[in-house]
């Protein structure tokens, strides 16, 4: 993809997992970080990764579905056993999002 100024663009890729986290600035007095910890952010990184394998730019867990407007517009693209994640996830994609 090329903008105007002949700039190549990447392609984004999202993954997204509902559930609780740890989010904040942590470390001690003379250096903290802002970030998140817990396995919903790793479910989430490794779905933005599984991506590559689909073919597809948005994963979506299958705890997030039932926070959507609307979850019919998603399509089954199978389990997934994600690194560092013991029980395979089932994964979801947007039906305009799904390879031909």
């Amino acid at each position: 993809m090329k903008r105007d100024y002949g700039i190549e663009l990447a392609r984004t890729r999202v993954g997204l997992h509902s559930g609780p986290t740890l989010v904040g600035n942590f470390g001690g007095e003379r250096r903290f970080n802002y970030t998140a910890y817990g396995q919903t952010v790793v479910i989430a990184a490794r779905l933005e990764t599984a991506n590559k394998e689909f073919d597809t730019t948005v994963l979506v867990s299958e705890s997030t579905p039932s926070r959507l407007a609307d979850p019919s517009a998603l399509c089954d693209v199978g389990s997934v056993q994600l690194k560092g994640v013991p029980q395979p996830v089932a994964a979801y994609t947007w039906a305009v999002n799904r390879p031909d």
